[in-house]
């Protein structure tokens, strides 16, 4: 094949071979390979087929030597590695490049009302983190989480401290008062007349902001956290406590507000969004 697939990460060869049809023995033995692979020099991969992203038919028998992060070779032909090279049997399993999921939420491991009352930044924190790992072991070598309170997760995954794929996190959503994300229980007075941040948004699952000033503020307050990109809740949602699914959120000066501000950042900014005119706006 004429072009090679560049891996982001060598452990992710673990996920490459498809658990959806591997016995448990050998999907355990994969498991422990992950580790020997990240310092392995060669890996030599036997007998797997092969999804390029390209054709629509998978390329049988084959066989593929990696070297440090790169793949050096696809062939039928039987391989000679180095000596102390990793060689793992696909046994005529699947091997494919990681996936990527451009929209997901790692940290939102409950419904609103729950993440509001029942769990504190521990638990979610360790849901998150299995989360992450059960994507890896599904083949996703890199997600685009789209608001949550995914940042600590992704930052101890960039420090080695956890197995996961590579994470783009938006942080905290933003979202305006009584729009979709607000979590703030009917009870809850609002901060201007004496009210707090509710728990949801003290754990950084979202924060709520009204006025261009307040939406600026909030974008430079993910970034300065370390998220990669923003996401604004302008719609309202089926989840929404007190948000019809029809309504306006954000005014159009507010979302220019929010895309200028992570413009000075470098990046960009989501929607979660429905209806035309709203699309439009």
């Amino acid at each position: 094949m004429k072009n090679r697939f560049r891996f982001l990460r060598i452990w992710m060869t673990a996920a490459l071979i498809s658990a959806m049809t591997m016995p448990p023995a050998l999907a355990q033995q994969a498991g422990n390979t992950n580790i020997v692979l990240m310092d392995a020099k060669q890996v030599l991969i036997n007998n797997v087929r092969i999804f390029d992203g390209n054709s629509d038919q998978l390329s049988d028998g084959m066989n593929i030597l990696i070297e440090g992060k790169l793949i050096q070779k696809i062939t039928k032909d039987a391989i000679k590695p180095n000596a102390g090279a990793s060689i793992i049997n696909g046994g005529g399993r699947v091997l494919t490049p990681g996936f990527i999921d451009t929209h997901t939420h790692l940290a939102l491991v409950a419904p609103f009302d729950q993440l509001e009352n029942e769990y504190d930044g521990v638990y979610v924190g360790a849901v998150a983190a299995q989360m992450a790992e059960n994507m890896l072991m599904r083949g996703f070598t890199s997600v685009r989480d789209a608001g949550g309170a995914s940042i600590g997760v992704m930052r101890a995954i960039n420090e080695g401290r956890l197995i996961g794929p590579r994470i783009f996190s938006s942080g905290a959503f933003l979202t305006q008062t009584s729009g979709h994300l607000d979590m703030h229980d009917y009870t809850h007075r609002h901060r201007l007349i004496g009210g707090q941040p509710s728990q949801a948004e003290l754990l950084g699952h979202y924060i709520t902001a009204d006025g261009s000033a307040e939406v600026t503020a909030a974008v430079r307050e993910n970034m300065r956290k370390g998220a990669t990109q923003i996401k604004i809740a302008t719609n309202g949602g089926i989840s929404s406590r007190y948000a019809p699914l029809d309504i306006f959120g954000f005014t159009q000066g507010e979302i220019v507000a929010a895309v200028d501000a992570a413009s000075d950042f470098g990046t960009y900014v989501m929607a979660h969004v429905y209806y035309d005119s709203a699309v439009e706006r």
